[in-house]
């Protein structure tokens, strides 16, 4: 595209620098991602398939002996679809969730652009993507007239600033503390976030 021919380079620049914080999760296979070094160590009491429900929508998380975890998003119990997996572990009733991958089609839903390949998105691969997000998302708004090809320097600065933030947020390692209670899951992050799952 002719107006984000001479930006290749600024793009290029922050995928390295994206890199330079990547971690060494993207070079396994996106089925079977290495084990991330975090702290902690993986929880027996969280082994099985945890339900629950937020803001409309139903979140599966299913944890394995080592830590590892898939999770599942979808408006209904029987309408999940993969959306990220990873590895959790606690010390204390402190616990620790690092995501090596993110499923493709969850990524093309939450940006609103097809650009994901359906299948686990490992950090790395993500970065590797990050000019093909760019390009398609200035596309869409010089088709649709929401962006002016004059603005379109501007735009890319502050949409790659976005995109290193929620790179940052998907791949970084989530802190909070747990309260296990019979089959009651209950996490507070450090965010003031709070999730509830219960057992199945």
């Amino acid at each position: 595209m002719k107006n984000t021919v001479k930006l290749s380079g600024i793009i290029a620049l922050v995928a390295v620098i994206g890199l330079s914080f990547a971690s060494c999760g993207g070079s396994g296979s996106p089925a079977t991602p290495q084990a991330p070094v975090i702290p902690g160590t993986p929880n027996p009491a969280f082994v099985g398939i945890w339900l629950g429900y937020e803001y409309g929508e139903y979140m599966s998380l299913t944890v394995e002996a080592s830590g590892r975890f898939t999770m599942r998003v979808g408006t209904s119990p029987s309408a999940l679809f993969n959306a990220y997996m990873g590895y959790v572990t606690t010390s204390g009733n402190t616990i620790y969730i690092k995501n090596t991958a993110v499923h493709g089609n969850f990524l093309n839903d939450d940006f609103g652009v097809a650009v994901f390949p359906d299948g686990w998105v490992t950090e790395s691969a993500f970065i590797n993507l990050l000019p093909g997000i760019i390009d398609a998302i200035i596309e869409e708004g010089l088709e649709y007239g929401w962006l002016d090809s004059a603005d379109v320097d501007e735009f890319l600065a502050d949409t790659m600033e976005d995109l290193l933030e929620v790179l940052a947020f998907m791949f970084g390692i989530d802190v909070g503390t747990f309260t296990l209670v019979d089959t009651t899951l209950t996490i507070a992050w450090e965010y003031d976030y709070e999730m509830v799952f219960t057992r199945q």
